[in-house]
């Protein structure tokens, strides 16, 4: 797992993973959204042979609180774990940088 830039070829595969999983299924494009503001969140992927196989997004919330969302794994690799183990780094590197509460909606 590695944290990667806003507007980088990783940032571009995880929004096509989000778009693809989180979006389309509910009738609607992550691409017709202002994604700007995800330059000041943090991106996590998961990959296996440098395919991005899972991704997750870090919002800040101030006060030593973050919000996760946009969590998604590639559908083939669904099952194995990998959102798991995905979730265990977050939180590892949430709690480096001194994050104290961590919020999620599913």
């Amino acid at each position: 797992m590695r944290e990667f830039a806003f507007a980088s070829k990783e940032f571009e595969r995880a929004c096509l993973l989000r778009d693809e999983l989180l979006r389309v299924p509910l009738g609607m494009s992550l691409f017709e959204e202002d994604l700007s503001a995800e330059a000041e969140q943090r991106h996590f992927g998961i990959f296996y042979r440098e395919e991005l196989v899972g991704c997750a997004v870090v919002v800040p919330l101030g006060e030593g609180r973050a919000q996760v969302r946009q969590v998604a794994v590639v559908a083939t690799e669904q099952g194995k774990g990998l959102g798991r183990l995905l979730m265990r780094r977050v939180e590892q590197e949430l709690q480096l940088a001194n994050y104290q509460e961590v919020v999620l909606h599913a």
